[in-house]
């Protein structure tokens, strides 16, 4: 059930009526309505008034707290069963995987849960998590996902990002699958900085650029596509 009502903010926040999230205008419905009950207009009165105001705010503060836990719900793993043993992924194979975390693209940076997407290893032991959002049917005849957002978005992580990787179960909606919990510490590039002929950049002291800390969740169909990602993942992490 928790998982379900996660589901159901996450579509109220990112599907879109007349270019504002759905939830926005939800809740001008609710303050509207409380608003007319305490002035009498409506039955209900300062007291059904008040209902209405509460159900505004516990919807603010549901979407704080679902937005902390990105939408999903993730069990670890009990102990007592053991990783799967430290093993490369080809850099020619692709992976499906259903992930949640902070996808990029040329520039731009959004939060996404439970995307079908697909995982990559290459031989420098970077990962790539590559997710097409697609248009999606229009909800209840009239929000729709917005157009922006539509095409390719991709999380990059570097092997020595990689801080620990945890085994569970992601609930998403009614969906229970096998998944893994990546956490992951990232330097952020300093714009200011020059760019060689090889990326790398000059001119500030690595120790002082600032860092990212994020949680990334990818879910699996199966036992046996997690114990993969995971073996590949573990020769990153030191077995964490």
């Amino acid at each position: 059930m928790f998982a379900i009502i996660l589901q159901t903010l996450y579509i109220l926040r990112r599907y879109q009526v007349l270019g504002a999230p759905a939830q926005r205008w939800i809740l001008i419905v609710l303050l509207l309505a409380a608003f007319v009950m305490a002035a009498g207009l409506l039955p209900g009165g300062l007291a059904g008034g008040l209902i209405v105001l509460l159900l505004a705010l516990a919807l603010l503060i549901g979407q704080r707290l679902a937005a902390g836990r990105q939408y999903v719900h993730f069990w670890p793993e009990s102990g007592g069963q053991p990783a799967p043993a430290a093993a490369p992924i080809s850099p020619t194979e692709k992976l499906a995987v259903h992930a949640t975390g902070l996808f990029e693209v040329e520039g731009k940076a959004q939060h996404f849960s439970d995307l079908l997407a697909f995982y990559r290893s290459f031989s420098t032991r970077e990962h790539v998590i590559m997710a097409v959002v697609q248009p999606a049917r229009r909800l209840a005849g009239l929000a729709r996902w917005p157009e922006e957002e539509i095409g390719m978005w991709y999380i990059f992580v570097k092997s020595n990002e990689l801080r620990a990787v945890e085994p569970g179960v992601l609930g998403f909606g009614r969906a229970r699958r096998p998944a893994l919990r990546l956490l992951v510490e990232q330097v952020l590039p300093d714009k200011t900085a020059v760019m060689d002929a090889w990326g790398l950049q000059w001119g500030k002291d690595k120790s002082k650029l600032a860092t990212r800390q994020q949680t990334i969740y990818l879910s699996f169909d199966g036992e046996a596509e997690r114990a993969r990602v995971m073996g590949d993942l573990l020769l990153d992490s030191g077995g964490r």
